[in-house]
């Protein structure tokens, strides 16, 4: 297992750039991250979380996947996004204020609810339709995701540490 280092004073992006990475594009196996999001929007169609645990951000580091993980009515959906499927990404993560992050997709990402839910164990999961607004998961490219103030910050700097790639795309939008 590897811990994060230390934010330095350059951007998490340079850093990421100039780090040595595997074959496998990864510095070793970085735990999981989940982190609470307070909105989700794709298109017009938007979720605000109104209690803490219902839209969770997920980095999965080995699988490099994202997903956007929501519960409704007691029963999770998540939105699952690969990262070789991100074609633009920008964030901000202003002191004092709310960040986001937004990435552009170049495909649909995967859709899945949670089968038998029971509290306390593993999550199975099924695949299904896009259960976004009129399907808008499904043809708008853009994701923004909003969070409470620091929230962001290491795990993005993780992301990039993880996917030179990534922090390219992210460079590339400045």
């Amino acid at each position: 297992v590897v811990a994060a280092s230390a934010p330095s004073s350059s951007s998490p992006a340079a850093a990421a750039a100039a780090a040595p990475s595997s074959p496998s594009g990864s510095q070793g196996r970085i735990k999981a991250s989940n982190f609470p999001a307070s909105t989700l929007q794709i298109g017009t169609w938007k979720k605000v979380a109104r209690h803490e645990g219902e839209l969770i951000a997920k980095c999965y580091y080995a699988k490099k996947k994202l997903v956007w993980e929501i519960l409704e009515n007691g029963v999770k959906k998540k939105i699952e996004i690969n990262w070789a499927d991100i074609t633009g990404l920008n964030y901000s993560t202003p002191r004092n204020r709310s960040a986001y992050l937004e990435i552009e997709l170049a495909r649909p990402p995967v859709f899945c609810v949670e089968s038998d839910p029971q509290p306390r164990r593993h999550t199975m999961w099924h695949k299904c339709q896009d259960f976004t607004l009129d399907a808008q998961a499904s043809r708008c490219k853009p994701h923004r995701l909003f969070f409470a103030p620091g929230v962001l910050n290491k795990h993005i700097d993780r992301l990039f540490k993880c996917d030179a790639r990534l922090a390219q795309i992210y460079k590339q939008n400045l």
